[in-house]
């Protein structure tokens, strides 16, 4: 069986068994043994099959029916049909054993085709628990980046929430700060401008316009404002701007000089007090009217 990978029948064997009900004793046995190969994918016997029929009462019943017959022979003739009968018993039982055998056969390919398809069950058992595990796997994996991106958020709305209340801090203090400038300007009558030199933005608040002598309606440019500068001090108080205005100087704009009225002529003297530079392309200036020239 081994060499051929086919099932292979031994002949009928006689095994006595123990008798439980008579310790000591046995109960005689014939046995029609087999041995069934079971083949995997590749043809190789992966199990044997062994399979012992119990042909006791078969084997006993021909043996009683032969020596009755025997003994009931008394000439030639009936020795020829007695012969003539145990053949054709023969072939009965040959044919029995052909019948049990395949079964057996059936049997065994039965088991065989079952074998297969428990280890294909068994296989696609495994395969669904190693994807099982893979999810599992990958669902801690997204639920562990979830909860460092869920912290990382709350540390970022609290630094977010603590600059809001800074800025908010600094939105209070500049407006008290603005207020304060504002009364302070109002009741000394100081007046404030404004000049962005990349795009020649000019602003003069009220009270600038009123030591300049030009209406609220008129439009403040640069050009107007450097018309009004005296002519004798127009060049220094351009320069001065101009370096107060560069990146490379920074130099501070304080200095007295003459400016001649809009709207009578006047000569008078201010002041333009300490100036500061935002981001280098603005000049704020504090003007302070001194007196009125004469000349």
């Amino acid at each position: 069986m081994l060499r051929t990978k086919k099932p292979h029948y031994m002949r009928i064997q006689r095994y006595d068994v123990p008798d439980r009900q008579n310790p000591g004793k046995f109960i005689t046995r014939y046995w029609d043994p087999s041995h069934t190969p079971v083949l995997d994918e590749d043809g190789n016997i992966a199990y044997i099959i062994q399979l012992a029929t119990n042909v006791t009462d078969k084997i006993m019943t021909e043996r009683a029916l032969s020596k009755i017959q025997l003994e009931q022979v008394e000439t030639p003739e009936q020795m020829r049909l007695l012969a003539t009968d145990l053949l054709l018993s023969n072939t009965e039982l040959r044919e029995m054993q052909q019948n049990l055998n395949m079964l057996n056969k059936q049997l065994e390919d039965r088991v065989a085709e079952r074998t297969q398809e428990l280890a294909e069950s068994e296989r696609r058992y495994r395969d669904k628990l190693d994807e099982e595990q893979t999810l599992n796997e990958e669902l801690a994996a997204s639920n562990e980046e979830q909860a460092a991106i869920n912290e990382e958020l709350t540390v970022t709305n609290e630094e977010l929430t603590e600059m809001h209340q800074q800025l908010r801090s600094v939105n209070e203090e500049l407006e008290a700060s603005t207020s304060r400038l504002k009364m302070a300007i109002e009741s000394t009558r100081l007046g404030t401008w404004d000049f962005n030199p990349v795009t020649g933005e000019l602003f003069w608040s009220k009270e600038c316009r009123d030591i300049y002598g030009i209406p609220l309606a008129m439009e403040a440019t640069f050009e107007r404002f450097s018309v009004l500068l005296h002519p004798e001090d127009r060049e220094l108080v351009l320069r001065k701007i101009t370096a107060s205005t560069s990146p490379n100087e920074r130099a501070a704009y304080d200095l007295s000089y003459r400016i001649i009225r809009y709207n009578d002529q006047e000569i008078r003297w201010v002041k333009a007090g300490e100036t500061f530079i935002l981001k280098v392309i603005r000049l704020c200036a504090l003007l302070v009217p001194c007196w009125i020239s004469p000349t």
